[in-house]
């Protein structure tokens, strides 16, 4: 503790984890069935996916193709709200972070996406998909087994051309070699490659979690001791992957092997009978792990992201994970939280299945900068403590 403050340990699962928690996959194989190339706009998106609508991509007969889907439009993980990186502003959808609260920062100035051009371009792109029949119009509406049932499906015929989530396996089970991670979209062609940015969670990925003790706490003594035990090499293999020797063997020499047999036996990655990242401790680089498939799948997802991360500016184009608003601040962050998202959601859910953007945006826009809603008070606080850590 310093003064009012107190520090947080972050979590850190290691560098196989150093990567974006979002990816954008699309069928290489329908592509090369359709002699396709791999698009890199929005246009040449849409012309692909009216091909995976009409011409039978996955070669049964039936128009089953389900040429994008998507499972959200939040400021969360796997949204097609990520396509505001095509627009050349950054986004970090991961987390407790400002950006998951719709938040961003250009030119030193805090932003919220939710009044931006940039998501209105979005929308209306996006719109223009539904309206195509290019994504469901019920993608707002349907629980998880129906995405998946068009997304994993029966393990033999793929239905699904485009989607959004954190490695090609975890999206596709089966049909995973089917997809490759498509390369982050320009807008449009005339856009210089400098611009395009991704989703920059690679920090909210690596450092998942973190540790916060009271200066108050009875115990403290002992209390500290076992968050340093915590944070012992083995202990946080333990703590993230499972137990020695029943999930996880220790080779020495900083090397542990994951037992498929046991870690696998309910679910496709490595966390299966461990805590499922909600765990403190610190795994470093010099650790090998054998058999960490979650980790070797993300990272093969995320290769064709990493020109597009190495625009973004970690300091300069999102608030950085590690500004965290005191607690009067961040209640007064979560109640005006909830009533810009009960307006700006409920419109963004419209735009998508019925358009109307153009018409409603500055009445929308206007609506969001009343006192009332808070969004303006929201910014003031963000950039209150951005200015405070990172200027």
């Amino acid at each position: 503790q310093d003064g009012d403050k107190i520090y947080n340990i972050p979590s850190d699962r290691g560098k196989g984890y150093r990567v974006s928690a979002t990816h954008m996959f699309i069928n290489k194989t329908w592509l090369d069935n359709l002699g396709l190339e791999v698009p890199t706009t929005w246009d040449e998106l849409e012309d692909v996916l009216e091909a995976f609508k009409t011409e039978d991509p996955n070669g049964n007969g039936e128009a089953d193709e389900v040429p994008m889907n998507i499972r959200s439009l939040g400021f969360g993980l796997w949204s097609a709200l990520v396509l505001l990186n095509s627009t050349g502003i950054a986004t970090s959808f991961m987390g407790a972070s400002a950006s998951g609260q719709g938040f961003y920062v250009e030119d030193g100035e805090v932003k919220s996406y939710y009044t931006s051009e940039n998501l209105k371009d979005v929308m209306t792109f996006l719109h223009e998909l539904v309206e195509k029949g290019l994504i469901p119009k019920d993608s707002l509406t349907r629980d998880a087994s129906q995405y998946d049932a068009q997304t994993i499906g029966d393990g033999e015929t793929a239905t699904t051309g485009v989607s959004i989530g954190w490695s090609t396996n975890s999206e596709y089970g089966q049909l995973a070699d089917q997809y490759i991670t498509l390369p982050p979209l320009k807008q449009d062609a005339s856009m210089p490659d400098s611009e395009v940015k991704w989703d920059y969670s690679a920090d909210a990925t690596e450092f998942a979690y973190s540790v916060t003790v009271s200066p108050d706490a009875p115990n403290l003594d002992a209390v500290l001791k076992v968050i340093d035990a915590m944070y012992g090499e083995r202990l946080s293999v333990e703590g993230y992957f499972g137990s020695i020797p029943a999930v996880v063997s220790d080779d020495g020499d900083h090397q542990y092997t994951i037992n498929p047999d046991v870690a696998y036996a309910e679910y496709t990655d490595t966390r299966a009978v461990a805590l499922q990242d909600r765990f403190g401790g610190y795994i470093p680089d010099d650790v090998t792990m054998i058999n960490d498939t979650n980790a070797e799948y993300v990272t093969a997802s995320d290769e064709a992201c990493k020109e597009a991360l190495a625009n973004v500016d970690p300091t300069g184009d999102v608030i950085p994970i590690y500004v965290r608003p005191d607690s009067s601040d961040m209640e007064t962050l979560q109640n005006n939280n909830t009533s810009i998202g009960n307006y700006a959601n409920n419109m963004i859910a419209q735009w998508f299945q019925n358009g109307g953007i153009d018409e409603q945006w500055d009445e929308y826009v206007a609506k969001l900068n009343t006192p009332s809603l808070g969004l303006q008070d929201n910014i003031d606080i963000w950039q209150k403590y951005y200015d405070e850590a990172v200027k």
